[in-house]
């Protein structure tokens, strides 16, 4: 998997909040926010309610940073 160099900053959901279609909204909101409206589809098209949590990120990190929600 090829990472984009300028990556999207977002703070993970908190650990009772957490489910990929959550993680997939939050990402495509804000790669929309960007203009980066086609990794906003691709991302929406792959995340669905079958993947699971750690996929969800998996698939979502090509284009966003996630941050820890609690530091």
């Amino acid at each position: 998997m090829q990472t984009i160099s300028n990556r999207v900053g977002l703070i993970k959901p908190s650990y009772f909040k957490t489910s990929p279609l959550l993680i997939a909204k939050m990402a495509c909101n804000k790669l929309k926010s960007y203009s980066m409206e086609n990794e906003a589809k691709i991302i929406s098209e792959s995340i669905t309610g079958d993947t699971t949590v750690e996929q969800a990120y998996e698939i979502t990190s090509k284009y966003i940073k996630w941050k820890p929600h609690y530091e």
